[in-house]
């Protein structure tokens, strides 16, 4: 084969797969930045009751997985009702956001989830061993927003989604930092274990776990989508 046209050959390979990689970074930013159009302009509590409905379908709960680390967790009625409630929304609100906000986020719970960092875990408050909390967060990318996501795990019904809330990252890191100060926390990198996906050591016996487990890896990467948004 001629040199000059073997060259010219794989310049134009190399031209079509960048041209192709742009093009999915272009889709994907379109779709992101549509996405915090939808979530900053919001919507009533009618439209996203019937988007979650709709969601859930006649069996009246579905699994969502999180692509960040495997994890599952089901969406349910009840799943629905906490995060459309008032005691929910008003913890939105009281983070200076809309309740047309709230309602246009928890409406797209499945996308969020999906995409959200483990950021800690702690027993459940009441003291019950038998009952997990964890949370996540996802941002949102309007006014340094995150979806701040509470799922509940239980020894008898497994992991569902609770709750869900909107709040500034800076806020965030209070909590965080106010978990950390917990004596005996336990901060872990994951474990990718050759199969490219993260591993947290869940088969730690949690019960005799006091304090929240911080995910140090997850938070930073967070903190990194604002970083470079």
């Amino acid at each position: 084969m001629n040199t000059d046209k073997k060259y010219a050959d794989l310049e134009a390979a190399n031209t079509q797969y960048n041209t192709e990689d742009n093009s999915q970074i272009a889709g994907r930013l379109e779709e992101r930045n549509n996405k915090a159009d939808m979530y900053q302009n919001g919507m009533t509590y009618s439209e996203a009751r019937a988007r979650l409905r709709s969601l859930i379908g006649i069996n009246r709960e579905v699994t969502l997985r999180n692509d960040n680390d495997g994890e599952a967790a089901r969406l349910s009625s009840s799943s629905i009702g906490k995060m459309l409630s008032n005691k929910t929304v008003r913890k939105s609100v009281g983070n200076c956001f809309t309740r047309e906000q709230h309602y246009a986020v928890v409406s797209d719970i499945d996308n969020l989830f999906k995409g959200s960092f483990k950021l800690w875990e702690r027993p459940d408050g009441t003291g019950n061993p038998d009952v997990f909390i964890h949370r996540f967060g996802v941002p949102l990318y309007f006014k340094d927003a995150i979806a701040f996501i509470t799922v509940k795990e239980s020894r008898q019904h497994g992991k569902r989604v609770y709750s869900a809330e909107l709040m500034e990252i800076g806020k965030l890191g209070g909590i965080l930092e106010e978990a950390g100060e917990t004596p005996l926390h336990t901060s872990l990198a994951p474990n990718f274990n050759g199969g490219g996906m993260p591993e947290y050591a869940e088969n730690i016996s949690r019960t005799k776990t006091t304090a929240p487990r911080l995910y140090d890896y997850n938070i930073r990467k967070l903190r990194t989508c604002y970083q470079y948004k």
